[in-house]
């Protein structure tokens, strides 16, 4: 899925999209600017970027947009799924938004 794709996805299923993880680089629309269009709908859910070049000069300006983090590509899957069981938000009852339970 291509940026462009993810924002017709999230206007689709918005209320049950608790996060986004992205590429910073995919074609017609990456990472970056998937994020600012969707901080201009107002689409509030984390984000966590991956690239394989250095953003460290960026992610103050991207943390500001609610970038949770970004992650240098290749990922080890368990740094992955950390970082996206730390963006992901609680809900009321303390359980992670994407349980279920």
């Amino acid at each position: 899925v291509h940026g462009q794709d993810a924002l017709k996805q999230l206007a689709e299923a918005e209320s049950v999209v608790d996060l986004v993880l992205a590429d910073v680089v995919m074609p017609e629309m990456g990472g970056v600017a998937l994020v600012h269009a969707m901080r201009q709908r107002d689409w509030q859910m984390p984000v966590v970027l991956m690239s394989g070049h250095p953003l460290d000069s960026e992610i103050t300006a991207l943390a500001e947009y609610g970038v949770f983090t970004w992650l240098p590509k290749p990922v080890p899957l368990a740094q992955l799924a950390q970082a996206l069981a730390d963006a992901l938000p609680l809900r009321p009852d303390g359980a992670p938004a994407g349980d279920p339970g």
